[in-house]
């Protein structure tokens, strides 16, 4: 495994507490190290909770990567490439050709990319098919598997949206959830 860290693509909270994302991170590479890598993923989110350093992000997307979750790969991955590019050169480019891989095993397998955009723009999300843990903010493009999905759409001041729908084809589907006041 890389000894990356892990960002949420949700928002922070507090202060950032480097010593509390460092115990989690050591807890997340134990994890690995014994083959447990949705745990692992778990831990470092739990870490850029914490402290929302890039490392943290990328070591997300790396453990879902090895625990096969190629939704959840590409999602982290995306964001550690995003956001770490004050990371060693070396390491990104290694990122680059893992992401790279992810979706081309997404665009040959049974998911579809699905850009869900909601109103207002700072609107968190979840889909079913990700956890909880996985709450996103504003637009993204997310790689969801064939099947039937659930969305939930929530932003301060407004009426929580939620929508099911079922992806059946690879094709590119877009999602506008506008919420009420």
């Amino acid at each position: 495994m890389f000894a990356v860290a892990l960002l949420t693509p949700g928002v922070a909270q507090g202060e950032p507490d480097p010593g509390q994302a460092d115990a989690l991170a050591a807890e997340a590479q134990a994890l690995a190290a014994g083959g447990d890598f949705l745990g692992a993923a778990g831990k470092y989110r739990d870490a850029h909770a914490a402290d929302p350093r890039p490392d943290l992000l990328c070591n997300v997307g790396v453990a879902f990567h090895k625990a096969r979750d190629l939704p959840r790969a590409q999602l982290y991955l995306g964001q550690c490439l995003t956001r770490g590019g004050s990371l060693d050169p070396g390491f990104l480019a290694s990122v680059r050709a893992v992401f790279a891989a992810v979706e081309d095993q997404l665009r040959a397998g049974e998911f579809a990319p699905v850009d869900v955009t909601p109103e207002p723009a700072g609107a968190a999300f979840t889909v079913d098919a990700f956890g909880v843990g996985d709450a996103l903010v504003g637009a993204r493009l997310v790689w969801l598997p064939f099947g039937h999905h659930a969305l939930h759409v929530t932003a301060d001041g407004y009426l929580p949206f939620d929508i099911e729908f079922d992806v059946a084809t690879r094709d590119r589907r877009a999602l506008r959830p506008r919420l009420l006041r």
